[in-house]
């Protein structure tokens, strides 16, 4: 609850932020006995810094959260085949955009669409061994000519669970760069997980290329047509609520990233 009306829902509404208290004088999950998401271990420490918020305006002028995403060709040889990649105007991606790059047809792309689930009845070893598969299957594809992986965790069910997605995104990440694939070849994440800007910040960290937060868009279009007072801010809007709603939860994201 604290995350949907706190956290997420000031952020489909402005398209900011929620303001709160700098920093963070939260227990560290290591010490915790409740199950932690593995985001909430990569916490920066308190900084007592003075920036003020104009900050975050001005340096917008020479940022960008746009991207280009797929082969990159030697960057130490340059040809025309290095400019073959995707433009995307965020590396936050909606159901649309994720739909798009899942069955592109495009001359020289190729997307293989990898589930990243794992069987719960095999516990810890069957974590590991599906984490190898990923990286084999991750191999196979790019020896394929598959130059798009799209790391989705779509597939849960009763006997199958996700495994958390900076792990996936991790160990997929530094197992290509280890091989020499890893310019070869886009990592796109469709996971359930991720909800709060430091989620996203973590995924992109640790190899991200593109992020859709399929769950956390349906829950905020579910709270736009269910919860009356959330929808009330919206009633002024000529466009669509949902599609307003969409739009302004990856505004804020960008902002924070």
């Amino acid at each position: 609850r604290e995350d949907l009306n706190l956290l997420m829902q000031p952020m489909a509404e402005n398209g900011l932020e929620a303001t709160g208290s700098m920093g963070t004088d939260a227990a560290l999950a290591i010490l915790s006995n409740r199950p932690r998401l593995l985001f909430d271990y990569f916490k920066q420490l308190f900084a007592q810094v003075t920036n003020p918020p104009l900050d975050g305006i001005r340096e917008e002028l020479v940022t960008q959260t746009s991207s280009l995403i797929g082969p990159e060709g030697n960057l130490l040889k340059p040809s025309a085949s290095n400019c073959r990649r995707l433009a995307l105007n965020s590396l936050i991606i909606d159901n649309d955009e994720c739909n798009k790059i899942k069955t592109i047809e495009a001359k020289n792309f190729k997307t293989k669409n990898i589930s990243t689930v794992y069987c719960i009845d095999e516990g810890f070893e069957g974590l590991e061994k599906t984490i190898e598969s990923l990286c084999k299957q991750a191999d196979q594809a790019i020896a394929r000519g598959y130059n798009l992986l799209n790391l989705s965790d779509r597939k849960v069910n009763d006997k199958h669970a996700p495994i958390p997605s900076a792990l996936f995104t991790a160990a997929l990440h530094h197992h290509l760069v280890k091989n020499g694939n890893r310019v070869k070849t886009a990592l796109i994440v469709e996971s359930a997980e991720p909800r709060e800007i430091h989620h996203f910040a973590v995924l992109i960290g640790y190899g991200a290329d593109a992020v859709n937060p399929y769950l956390a868009l349906a829950t905020l279009e579910q709270m736009a047509v269910e919860n009356t007072e959330f929808a009330q801010k919206f009633k002024d809007k000529e466009e669509n609520i949902l599609r307003l709603v969409r739009r302004n939860y990856v505004k804020a994201i960008n902002k924070g990233l």
